[in-house]
């Protein structure tokens, strides 16, 4: 839609003059519609430079030894180890941001091992900056990515039109995967 004018603002909090969000995590916007954008699944990524270092992976365990890269609350790790039966110690070391971008980049640059999930990471797991060095994904009901909208207004036909690609988007990624 070359014709459509965007204004991509981030911001916390929704605002009931913007045409529609996009929003992560679980759904907690009552006074919102919600419509999910796909279905997510949490697995470890990392630069392919850790993979065959000294701490090579190849089992959940092996996490032990590489520094964990996640947001502030940490729950990232604790739900993956959860999944799949590893116990952290209190005392591993881990890097916290309050921005998923940077946590990312981190990984990217070989500073320890994100929690990446099958959006976000997409790209970088087809051109190589990120590897998957564990074969375990958690797949979460709830968690994801929502596109929110008012309940007292339609959308216009231009923010309907990049609402509907967006959902064309994400399912044409779904089938390539």
């Amino acid at each position: 839609y070359p014709n459509i004018n965007l204004v991509i603002t981030t911001a916390d909090e929704t605002d009931p003059e913007i045409d529609f969000s996009i929003r992560f995590g679980n759904p907690q916007w009552p006074d919102m519609v919600m419509r999910k954008l796909t279905t997510l699944s949490f697995f470890p990524v990392c630069s392919p430079s850790l993979l065959n270092g000294p701490n090579r992976i190849r089992h959940p365990s092996d996490l032990i030894h590489h520094v964990l890269l996640d947001s502030l609350d940490g729950s990232h790790w604790q739900d993956w180890n959860a999944f799949v039966g590893v116990e952290a110690p209190m005392d591993k070391l881990c890097l916290r941001f309050s921005d998923f971008n940077h946590i990312i980049e981190a990984a990217r640059s070989g500073l320890g091992i994100a929690m990446g999930d099958s959006v976000t990471v997409g790209m970088d797991l087809k051109v190589g900056t990120l590897v998957k060095p564990l074969s375990q994904s958690l797949l979460s009901p709830t968690v994801s990515y929502y596109v929110l909208t008012s309940p007292s207004r339609s959308l216009s036909k231009p923010a309907q039109n990049v609402v509907d690609w967006i959902f064309a988007e994400i399912s044409r990624m779904e089938t390539l995967d």
